[in-house]
């Protein structure tokens, strides 16, 4: 993952998946791959509280087990190793 990509940004001294959306300042939450639907290009998503389908147009490379960062049910960046701290 690329802590440059104008979708978020890092926040100093916080692990990359603790990033912020540079719109609206929310932070992105870090989601783990269920399913993917791809004739709709969404997949079901599994967080610490909440199961929920995503757009995963931005990502199209994910697969099932993978751990995805999203913001506002879009899939923004694949969590990868290496990144994730």
């Amino acid at each position: 993952m690329n802590s440059s990509s104008p979708l978020f940004v890092a926040v100093p001294g916080l692990p990359i998946y603790e990033a912020h959306c540079v719109t609206c300042s929310d932070e992105l939450q870090k989601f783990r791959v269920v399913a993917i639907d791809t004739d709709q290009w969404i997949a079901h998503v599994r967080g610490d509280n909440e199961d929920i389908w995503i757009d995963i147009t931005f990502v199209p490379d994910l697969q099932v087990g993978d751990d995805v960062l999203c913001h506002g049910g879009t899939a923004l960046a694949k969590v990868t190793e290496g990144n994730d701290k």
